[in-house]
C-alpha cells in the first residue's frame, strides 16, 4: 500500500512537473523569435521583374512640337547599352539612330548619349513614361508612354559606330568610343573585311585599331553557348585610323 501510494504521488508530481514545463515553454514561445513563414507573394509581377528580361524592346509615338509625332523604338541590352531609333513623322530625312548607356535608379530609367539625357519612369507593367529634365511627370493630357514589346525591333537597326577594334586568340572585340562599352564581334557578314584590315594595320599583335563601322547590336549566344550577350554584327567597314585613340 505504501508503495502504491508513493507511485500515485510520484505520478502526481510528474504530471504537475510536465504541466508546469508545458506552461513555461508556452510562455517562452511567445517571447522567442518564431520561425519565419513565407509571406504571401503577390501574383502580380513587379515593375523591375518585367524590366529584368533582356533584350528589352519599347515602342510608341511621343508628342512633337513641330511634327505630328516622333515614333520611338528603344532597345535595351543587358550590358547597359541601348539603341534608339526616332522617326519624326512628316520629315525628310526623318529617321535618326543613336547608341548610348542606360541606368536604372529605383524606378527612374536614364538614357545617356554624350551630354544628353532622357529620363523615364518605370511603370507597373514594365512600360515606360517620359519625364521632364528634372525627373518629374509631364503635366499634359498627351501620351508620353512607351510600351514594352515581345520580340525584336522592326527593320534593320544599324548605325555608324566608331571605336577600337581588337583581334586576338580567334576572338574579336570592339570598344565603342561614345559609351566606352565593349562588345564581342560576331564572325559573320562583313566581319572578315574588318579582320583583314585590322591585321594589315595594327601597330603590334593584339593592339587596338580605331575603326568606323556600320553595325548593329544583337543578342547572340556567347562562345560557350550558355547565355545570350549583346554582340556587334559588322555590316560595313568605312575607314580606320591605326595608332589613333578615340576622339575626345
Amino acid at each position: 500500500m505504501h508503495i502504491y501510494k508513493g507511485s500515485r504521488a510520484l505520478k502526481f508530481i510528474l504530471s504537475g512537473s510536465l504541466l508546469s514545463l508545458s506552461l513555461l515553454l508556452s510562455g517562452c514561445a511567445s517571447t522567442l523569435p518564431q520561425e519565419s513563414k513565407p509571406s504571401p507573394v503577390s501574383q502580380e509581377p513587379t515593375a523591375k521583374a518585367h524590366f529584368a528580361e533582356f533584350p528589352a524592346v519599347f515602342t510608341g509615338t511621343l508628342p512633337c512640337a513641330s511634327c505630328p509625332g516622333i515614333d520611338h523604338q528603344l532597345l535595351l541590352h543587358s550590358n547597359q547599352s541601348y539603341l534608339l531609333r526616332r522617326h519624326y513623322q512628316d520629315r525628310t530625312p526623318g529617321t535618326f539612330d543613336s547608341i548610348g548607356q542606360w541606368q536604372l535608379d529605383a524606378e527612374t530609367l536614364t538614357l545617356t548619349e554624350g551630354d544628353d539625357a532622357q529620363l523615364f519612369r518605370l511603370l507597373d507593367q514594365g512600360d515606360l513614361e517620359l519625364l521632364d529634365s528634372a525627373g518629374q511627370a509631364i503635366d499634359s493630357s498627351l501620351n508620353y508612354q512607351l510600351t514594352r514589346q515581345e520580340g525584336g525591333l522592326a527593320g534593320n537597326f544599324a548605325l555608324p559606330l566608331q571605336g577600337q577594334f581588337t583581334y586576338m586568340a580567334d576572338a574579336a572585340s570592339f570598344v565603342e568610343c561614345t559609351t566606352g562599352l565593349r562588345f564581342p564581334v560576331a564572325m559573320q557578314e562583313a566581319y572578315l573585311n574588318a579582320e583583314r584590315a585590322y591585321l594589315g594595320a595594327r601597330p603590334a599583335p593584339a593592339e587596338p585599331v580605331l575603326m568606323q563601322l556600320v553595325a548593329r547590336v544583337e543578342s547572340l549566344p556567347d562562345m560557350e553557348e550558355t547565355r545570350l550577350q549583346p554582340t556587334l554584327v559588322i555590316q560595313q567597314l568605312i575607314t580606320l585610323w591605326p595608332g589613333q585613340p578615340c576622339p575626345e
